[in-house]
């Protein structure tokens, strides 16, 4: 007969429920709080980890939930086209310049009324790299901006007031 070793507790952690999105307005929403990666065509969306995700590609896009490093089954899958997302704040208007860049550059806001928006900037696979909110845009507002520490490519800027929004190409070369 051997020896009897001392106990070893295991920890069992529930695997997390497949999540549910929904599509509130151009934000796409997680039934999970916590513990979510977005994802689009499969491919996963980089730093994209909130509850919320603002989708800026098209493509069909799914959340897995992972939680005490147990992942559930991918949610439903919602397709999305930014296209049909209103692209108009009236009496509003965003450039870009210089376009193309080297990573620095300026967006050159107006508006004839006080708005209050938030300005995002994503990369070409829709993941969120910039964010201002509270912006309040009246008349002409320059915002400098630099990338300069992100990779060459096509970013997308994205004034949102409300439900509507404008959006801008920014072309990043060196």
């Amino acid at each position: 007969m051997g020896l009897v070793s001392a106990p070893y507790y295991v920890e069992v952690a529930a695997t997390p429920g497949t999540p549910v999105i929904t599509l509130a307005g151009s934000t796409l929403v997680s039934s999970a709080d916590e513990g979510n990666q977005w994802y689009i065509d499969g491919n996963l969306i980089q730093g994209a980890t909130g509850k919320e995700y603002v989708p800026v590609a098209a493509g069909s896009y799914t959340v897995i939930v992972t939680l005490n490093d147990c992942s559930s089954l991918p949610s439903n899958s919602i397709y999305f086209d930014p296209v049909s997302v209103e692209e108009n704040i009236t009496g509003t208007s965003m450039t870009v310049y210089p376009n193309p860049n080297a990573g620095q550059f300026s967006l050159k806001l107006f508006s004839v009324q006080s708005r209050i928006c938030t300005l995002e900037i994503y990369n070409n696979q829709g993941g969120l790299v910039m964010k201002q909110e509270n912006l309040k845009v009246e008349g002409n507002v320059i915002v400098p901006v630099s990338l300069t520490s992100l990779q060459p490519g096509v970013y997308m800027a994205v004034l949102r007031n409300g439900d509507s929004c404008l959006k801008a190409k920014i072309n990043v070369n060196r």
